[in-house]
């Protein structure tokens, strides 16, 4: 039910974002920075979808790697922050060899194809 709220609501918002380019034109391409915060938002909330529909350990780490790898391309602020940020993919890669079973990761691609 959630998953379904979530999915219209990434939809209607996909929607306006796409009205919005067609009604702005070339000038809703000179702030990329505005462009790809919209549209990596919207990646983000369908990746959370797919992981509201399909609750395994291996989709929720690729929900929070969107996430961070989001927050990366679009603060450019503190090289701290970005550091953090490569330190917590990094972990979030270990987590994924280490510590999740390889019998799940095999049953997740048995049902991607």
């Amino acid at each position: 039910c959630i998953a379904g709220i979530t999915m219209v609501a990434l939809l209607g918002a996909l929607v306006i974002e796409i009205m919005h380019m067609f009604s702005a034109g070339v000038a809703y391409f000179s702030d990329v920075n505005h462009m790809l915060h919209n549209l990596l938002t919207i990646v983000v909330g369908l990746e959370f979808v797919r992981m509201l529909i399909d609750t395994t350990p291996a989709n929720i780490l690729e929900v929070l790697t969107v996430a961070i790898t989001r927050h990366v391309v679009l603060t450019h602020e503190d090289p701290l922050s970005n550091l953090a940020s490569v330190a917590c993919i990094a972990g979030l890669f270990a987590i994924r060899r280490y510590l999740i079973r390889r019998s799940e990761l095999k049953e997740e691609m048995v049902e991607i194809e």
